[in-house]
């Protein structure tokens, strides 16, 4: 499923915002060198810093403001973006500190989630070593959210944005790599893979807490989960 907002990957892997030390200026960590931007959206950005402080985000020639609440947490949306290939940066400063974001894309960010079968890496499919071994396309960016089990939705994750090389790509899901291969030819434009898939997984661990209660069938295993 295409990401229309960036909102939608917060929701479906991390929920809330990531635990930074008091008082210093941070974005969730999804935000980091090297990553893609979803365009023709109002695009979210959020973090932490001071109760009170005043943010402010720059990046392709705007400039957006915020004010962290009481308990730190901040977010603004910047004005849709067109596709870019151009490495851009985006700024972040509040009162006392200043941040900066590089190397950053604006195209088509996907969600590539699963069991084993999205988790299978490019380094297992057949014909693996020649692809890897031509796979450099700085127009694909890749995030591989790390495995880490919990029965309740999680505040930090561990991952990062890189660009697509043979030194990247090994081990990162061979089912999201040929699928953004194909999209970056076919469109011509930048291509964000989020891949948190977990091998054996049952689909009641990707199913909101909500959606299990509402269940009378599925009512232990909501309990099972808290």
């Amino acid at each position: 499923m295409r990401l229309k907002n960036l909102v939608l990957v917060v929701i479906a892997l991390f929920s809330l915002y990531f635990p930074v030390h008091a008082g210093s200026l941070g974005l969730h960590k999804v935000f980091t060198n090297n990553m893609v931007l979803q365009r023709d959206i109002a695009v979210p950005v959020w973090g932490k810093a001071n109760p009170g402080d005043k943010i402010s985000v720059a990046f392709a020639g705007q400039v957006k403001d915020s004010v962290a609440d009481s308990e730190g947490n901040w977010s603004l949306k910047l004005d849709p973006l067109k596709a870019s290939k151009e490495p851009q940066v985006m700024t972040v400063k509040s009162s006392s500190q200043s941040l900066e974001i590089k190397n950053i894309l604006v195209g088509d960010v996907w969600l590539c989630s699963g069991q084993s079968n999205m988790a299978f890496q490019l380094k297992g499919a057949l014909g693996a070593e020649e692809e890897i071994k031509n796979a450099k396309n700085p127009d694909i960016r890749i995030f591989t959210v790390k495995d880490s089990r919990a029965k309740k939705p999680s505040s930090d994750l561990n991952g990062s944005w890189l660009e697509c090389s043979p030194d990247t790509i090994r081990t990162f899901s061979a089912v999201a790599y040929y699928f953004g291969k194909e999209l970056n030819s076919k469109l011509n434009m930048p291509i964000g893979l989020i891949t948190s898939a977990v091998g054996g997984s049952p689909a009641e661990a990707w199913t909101s807490m909500k959606s299990l209660e509402s269940n009378p069938a599925l009512e232990p295993i909501a309990a099972d989960f808290k």
